[in-house]
């Protein structure tokens, strides 16, 4: 979403990069969501469970693995048609699917 491929740059990174965060999103989808304090609005994407959207996470998990990252963080901002429960075993099965998380 910002731009950049995150493959890319956690090689780049190298053995600077300790641990990694999971997020994944909906493709040319964005919305709008108020910036407190002052009310601006920011477009930020729609997202997605890890593994549903834009990510290739299979190659951020392999990447991670190559560097020796040993966890990672998974966040899903705002919720679509999941429960966060749903959410998050959803993301977690995708991984498990790469078969790089056990």
């Amino acid at each position: 979403f910002g731009g950049y491929n995150p493959v890319s740059i956690m090689k780049e990174l190298g053995d600077r990069l300790a641990m990694v965060h999971i997020k994944d999103y909906v493709p040319a989808v964005t919305t709008e969501r108020p910036q407190a304090p002052d009310g601006r609005h920011i477009v930020v994407p729609v997202f997605t469970s890890p593994g549903t959207g834009e990510l290739d996470l299979q190659g951020c998990l392999e990447t991670a693995q190559a560097l020796g990252i040993e966890y990672a963080t998974v966040e899903q901002d705002t919720l679509n048609n999941l429960s966060w429960r749903q959410a998050l075993q959803a993301g977690y099965l995708n991984m498990r699917e790469t078969g790089i998380v056990e």
